[in-house]
């Protein structure tokens, strides 16, 4: 293991040229994600989505005399990978974990899973208000999770990813590669575009989804049994080649709507090394363009875009708190919560109403925009001490227990939900040491610091890739043996760490 360069901005030596929005997979620093489960800032620039979560991506598209337009996105995530024996129980892990915590901890969780489902209901979409302040159920324009939904692999170039990754025929063939509550997510919800990572390879793929009710459910999900979907692949690979109006009209974004909303367009990418196809740039136009009145504040003038809370998800949070528990048992849950009783305009006014109070209460300090109070504010904060790579003389102490994060108290604060599977922020008694290296901003600082905000650094642009060795002509002689092993030590097929094995001689690095 080696230490890698997210100290850098967690301390504030860099900053993220760009807006960035990130999920956990099964390589981060999982006891850091876990105090900011409901999502927040992990370092200035870098917003964490949670363990499951819904952001709005708004940017100022054009101004008149008395309004302006934004565009707006709208973001899901899931974070963690499947493992079917921790799939129902509850969020028991905390730190400092043991052997088995410490990879169960980024398990993704049947409560999480049922949280984003509720945002598929039909009836969730009549809630949609035509105002990018409070964005309310529009469709999901990005999903992001880490591992692949289950069944994707027979929507693109099954051959090609098979020649690239030739290890994967078994479970392709048996319907196995891929998560089956995001293959379920994938039908719900019918985001446009789906992005995910974990298995190492560019792999484009294109979903259509038919017009008859979707019969998947979660029944099986989180036990070893087969799921409900595990037959084969129930949807028909699509090209899209263009569309052709009966009258003679050419197509655009009102008329082409209905058929996009039909499709989900697929995209995994390589891994971050040298001659892998690890980046690609895509042009998303927002789902939402609102007119909105000026109200003289900032946000009138802003250029790049911003955050905001989507209220009809924490609607959901809200009303399924009592989901969250840090049990070690399974968690029962109403899966038609959401199907009998979808959240109600009432639920998401009193959301908004929340943050509009909690806004003003702090004379809006730290806001984007007076005017719209689910504007996420910058209020990241240092609450550990950081890595320092100027000092050779390193101080490391052991695990610490969970010492919480003021981001989350204060979202709790203003939701009035109380701490339920995360700890209330308390300062660590280790002061990170100064060194001559560090910002004179941060020299001396405590671990109640208030948060790093841009303009008190120099954001580096310089984008660093460390090439990497790999093992030439691996023998997986042994590798399933080790999948099937004792469940114990959570060695199953979604625990195979591909850094491990290493890639195939022929592989070219996905380019052949």
């Amino acid at each position: 293991k080696t230490m890698g360069d997210f100290h850098a901005y967690y301390s504030g030596r860099k900053v993220a040229p760009i807006l960035t929005i990130m999920i956990g997979g099964n390589h981060e620093s999982s006891n850091y994600l876990q105090e900011l489960y409901y999502g927040g800032w992990v370092a200035p620039n870098i917003w964490y989505m949670g363990a499951a979560g819904v952001i709005n991506v708004c940017k100022n598209i054009g101004t008149g005399e008395n309004f302006h337009k934004i565009a707006t996105l709208r973001i899901a995530g899931l974070s963690g990978i499947y493992n079917s024996h921790h799939y129902s129980l509850g969020r028991f892990e905390m730190p400092p974990y043991n052997k088995g915590s410490l990879r169960s901890v980024y398990h993704i969780r049947h409560v999480d899973v049922q949280r984003l489902k509720a945002l598929g209901s039909t009836e969730s979409i009549n809630h949609q208000k035509p105002d990018a302040s409070t964005n309310v159920n529009r469709t999901i324009d990005i999903m992001v999770s880490h591992d692949w939904p289950r069944g994707i692999a027979h929507h693109g170039d099954t051959s090609q990813l098979l020649q690239r990754k030739p290890f994967f025929r078994e479970e392709v063939e048996s319907n196995t590669l891929g998560n089956p509550a995001s293959e379920i997510l994938l039908h719900e919800l019918r985001p446009r575009y789906w992005f995910a990572a974990h298995l190492h390879v560019k792999f484009e793929a294109t979903v259509k989804h038919g017009n008859a009710e979707n019969n998947s459910t979660d029944e099986n999900v989180g036990s070893t049994a087969a799921p409900t979907l595990a037959s084969g692949p129930s949807y028909s690979t699509t090209e899209f080649h263009g569309l052709e109006s009966n009258e003679g009209v050419c197509p655009n974004s009102s008329n082409m709507e209905t058929l996009t909303e039909q499709m989900t367009r697929f995209l995994s990418l390589d891994k971050c090394l040298p001659k892998r196809r690890h980046i690609q740039v895509l042009h998303i136009e927002g789902s939402s363009i609102d007119q909105v009145e000026k109200s003289g504040s900032t946000h009138d003038k802003q250029t790049t875009p911003w955050l905001q809370y989507d209220s009809y998800w924490l609607s959901v949070l809200r009303r399924t708190h009592n989901w969250s528990q840090q049990s070690q048992s399974k968690i029962n849950i109403a899966e038609q919560e959401f199907v009998h009783n979808p959240v109600n305009s009432d639920e998401i006014e009193e959301i908004i109403s929340r943050f509009q109070r909690a806004l003003e209460k702090t004379n809006f300090s730290n806001a984007i925009s007076t005017a719209n109070p689910m504007a996420i504010p910058q209020n990241f904060a240092v609450t550990a001490p950081s890595y320092d790579s100027f000092n050779s003389q390193q101080t490391y102490y052991p695990p610490l227990p969970m010492c919480g994060n003021p981001q989350t108290d204060e979202f709790l604060k203003i939701m009035g939900l109380d701490h339920r599977i995360t700890v209330p922020y308390t300062a660590l008694a280790v002061p990170p040491p100064p060194s001559p290296e560090l910002p004179q901003f941060l020299q001396g600082r405590s671990n109640s610091s208030p948060g790093l905000h841009q303009h008190d650094v120099v954001v580096d642009n310089e984008i660093e890739l460390e090439d990497e060795e790999h093992p030439k002509g691996i023998d997986f002689t042994g590798v399933k043996e080790k999948m099937e092993g004792n469940h114990e030590c959570l060695d199953d097929p979604a625990e195979i760490d591909l850094d491990d094995l290493g890639e195939d001689s022929d592989d070219g690095g996905g380019d052949k």
